[in-house]
């Protein structure tokens, strides 16, 4: 079970991160702690804070974290676009796209599935629709900036672009063209 009770003590941790020192990051990650247990303490009854054996707190997710996440969501679209012969390559600008859009502070990585699902996916599913991508045929997604518009979730705005990449044709090697040739003796 998660909550987000005392969420907001975190997130002032999360701003504050880049200024303290590891000591006083370990030291204000305590005192965390403390506040969101106390937060805890006022939001459920005692007879329910009994029954839970281990609270955790945990801290914000770094960028790199993010990041990884992403790539492990981009796996799961990658491996099902292999069942139709379809690659994917996601360039920069798509991935950091994904991690802006799918991380929000309040609420950690999980709406970081949803933005895969609801950008990347969508994306190449109406790619493959129009038959812009086939099979054999390798999915380059790319994003940039939009200015005009409504926001979306992480305050950025993002368009998504899926071209074709056409696979590079297996040539046979020299030693199997040797092997399948005889070489006449003299």
């Amino acid at each position: 079970m998660t909550s987000n009770i005392g969420s907001h003590f975190v997130l002032d941790g999360l701003l504050n991160a880049s200024e303290e020192t590891e000591q006083q990051a370990k030291t204000s990650a305590g005192e965390r702690k403390a506040k969101v247990m106390d937060a805890v303490r006022g939001h459920f009854r005692p007879e329910f804070i009994n029954r839970v054996d281990e609270w955790i707190v945990f801290d914000p997710l770094l960028r790199s974290q993010i990041e990884a996440i992403v790539l492990q969501q981009i796996e799961r679209v990658r491996s099902r676009l292999k069942d139709r012969r379809i690659a994917i390559e996601i360039e920069d600008s798509a991935l950091q796209a994904l991690c802006v859009i799918g991380y929000q502070p309040a609420f950690g990585a999980r709406p970081i599935k949803r933005a895969v699902q609801q950008y990347l996916e969508t994306s190449v599913a109406k790619a493959i629709l129009r038959g812009e991508v086939a099979e054999e045929d390798i999915a380059v997604v790319s994003a940039k900036r939009v200015e005009d518009g409504d926001f979306v979730e992480g305050g950025q705005q993002f368009e998504f672009e899926v071209k074709r990449k056409r696979r590079a044709k297996k040539q046979k090697s020299m030693d199997s063209i040797d092997e399948a040739v005889p070489v006449e003796s003299r």
